[in-house]
């Protein structure tokens, strides 16, 4: 399983989240002195863990929303490839029913100044 599937977000995002996490507690500990238990280091993690979880669960929730899996939509390519291959077989049947009408019309009708078969002037 992949981080995608797994925390809802690629490695690039939760780099640049461990990252801004990292700099906010540096930041906070250069403020206040190496403490891990001062209150503003603690409420750094603490809002760094809130918003990774609301992360993960929006990001598993857009996953979940997905209309298709990547094999569903290779199939859907397959039928959309197909339909068009048969749309342009109509095409070509329309085209050749149009000629085949207007050579019946073109025997069905005298050519100007001859007598139609059977009738004599």
């Amino acid at each position: 399983m992949g981080l995608k599937q797994t925390l809802g977000m690629d490695g690039v995002e939760l780099v640049i989240h461990l990252t801004a996490t990292g700099f906010l507690a540096g930041m906070a500990a250069e403020i206040v002195g190496p403490a891990l238990e001062d209150p503003l280091v603690l409420g750094i993690f603490a809002a760094s863990t809130f918003f990774f979880a609301w992360r993960r669960r929006r990001g598993l929730r857009e996953r979940e929303a997905l209309p298709a899996s990547v094999d569903e939509v290779a199939d859907l390519q397959l039928r959309v490839a197909e339909l068009e291959e048969v749309q342009g077989r109509v095409l070509e049947l329309e085209e050749r029913l149009d000629f085949t009408e207007r050579m019946l019309l073109q025997q069905r009708e005298p050519e100007p100044g001859r007598l139609a078969p059977g009738k004599e002037g």
